[in-house]
C-alpha cells in the first residue's frame, strides 16, 4: 500500500501586476520554479486564477507539502492567503501534473464561486479545478 500523502487547498489574492508581459512572465518563472522542486519533492498540484485570485491545490508527502506551503506562505505574490482544506490521502487528484496552470476566467462557467471560499465544499472546488484544466488553456510541468 502507498504511504499517505497530504492535500491541500488554499486560495489567496494575486499582487502580480496585470501590466502586459509581466503577468505571463511571472506565471511562467512560478511553472518553472514548481517543476524544479515539485519533482524534487514528489508534489504535484494545480494553480488557477480568477479575477485577481489564485487557487492552488498541492498534494504529496507531508513534510514537502508543508514545507512548500510555508514557502508559498512568505511569497510576496500572494497576499490573504487562506488554506481550505488540508488532509491525509491514499490517492492524488492531480497526479498527472507537476504543476498545471490555467487561467479560470478565459472558460466562464468555470467561474470560481464568490468569496469565502472556505463556506464551498472542497470537493466542489476540486470539481471546478479539474474541469477548468480539461477545458481551458493549460500551462503545465508534466510528472
Amino acid at each position: 500500500m502507498d504511504s499517505p500523502i497530504t492535500q491541500l487547498m488554499y486560495v489567496s489574492r494575486s499582487t502580480i501586476s496585470t501590466e502586459a508581459g509581466a503577468f505571463e512572465a511571472a506565471i511562467r518563472s512560478i511553472l518553472s520554479a514548481s517543476g524544479r522542486h515539485n519533482r524534487a519533492e514528489d508534489i504535484t498540484g494545480a494553480l488557477l486564477y480568477d479575477r485577481g485570485r489564485f487557487l492552488q491545490w498541492l498534494e504529496g508527502p507531508s513534510d514537502a507539502v508543508e514545507a512548500r506551503f510555508g514557502v508559498i506562505a512568505d511569497d510576496p505574490r500572494h497576499g490573504d492567503l487562506q488554506v481550505i482544506l488540508r488532509r491525509s490521502a491514499s490517492t492524488r487528484r492531480f497526479a498527472q501534473w507537476r504543476m498545471a496552470f490555467t487561467k479560470v476566467g478565459e472558460a466562464a462557467i468555470y467561474r470560481l464561486p464568490g468569496l469565502p471560499l472556505s463556506e464551498e465544499p472542497p470537493e466542489q472546488l476540486i470539481d471546478y479545478m479539474q474541469a477548468a484544466l480539461a477545458d481551458a488553456s493549460t500551462l503545465s510541468v508534466a510528472a
